[in-house]
């Protein structure tokens, strides 16, 4: 791997890890880094990869909402007094998301109002490819409509796990590193949040919802 990229690994791994200061277990997460590969341009399962992701949920949510705190399943985060339980995974394979939904559902205990599971998608991504675009706006709408088509495609996977579960929303995100053509920086780490939720939300739970989706995803 090259200089360039090498760094812009480096500024993705830090901007995930940075809170971790302020946590009382930070040194757990920073071994578990150690367990597997860190290379985005990789497509092999990771089980520093997952705790990064984790890391990252948690640096993204934190920033704007700060009652967010490192607890099981992997986050919590309190709006309008309400726990909602964020356990954050990671799909190596299309095939594999009946299996990481379930597994997140079991993960979520009663004493959280509902929950929300935070999937990353990188993976999904050809091995070693750079996300070419014109524009920021440009590679911004590439990655919303990779997540969209995800969610559209699972979407009878999600309905199947969660119907009967506390689990009322799904979080695809994907990041790349990006090669901008018009505008500068040129190569940038890039990355991109959506979301789907279960028809017929409680109406406290959709309230919830829309704050969290407006605050973290804009």
């Amino acid at each position: 791997m090259n200089k360039l990229f090498s760094t812009l690994h480096v500024e993705r791994i830090y901007s995930g890890i940075r809170l971790l200061v302020s946590e009382k277990n930070k040194e757990k997460y920073l071994r578990d880094l150690l367990n597997g590969t860190l290379d985005f341009f990789e497509r092999k399962e990771s089980h520093a990869k997952s705790i990064l992701w984790e890391l990252e949920v948690f640096s993204k949510i934190k920033k704007v909402i700060p009652e967010t705190n490192l607890e099981e399943p992997d986050i919590v985060v309190n709006i309008n007094q309400i726990s909602i339980a964020i356990p954050c995974k990671k799909t190596f394979s299309g095939n594999g998301v009946p299996k990481v939904l379930s597994k997140a559902v079991s993960q979520i205990e009663n004493n959280h109002e509902f929950g929300i599971i935070a999937m990353n998608i990188d993976d999904l991504i050809p091995e070693a490819v750079l996300l070419k675009a014109r524009t920021f706006q440009e590679a911004g709408d590439k990655l919303h409509a990779h997540n969209m088509e995800f969610l559209q495609l699972h979407e009878r996977h999600f309905k199947k796990y969660l119907s009967a579960s506390r689990i009322v929303a799904v979080i695809a995100s994907t990041s790349m590193v990006t090669d901008i053509l018009d505008e500068s920086p040129k190569f940038n780490n890039f990355s991109q949040w959506a979301i789907w939720t279960i028809p017929d939300l409680k109406p406290e739970h959709e309230e919830a919802i829309n704050q969290f989706r407006f605050k973290v995803i804009g």
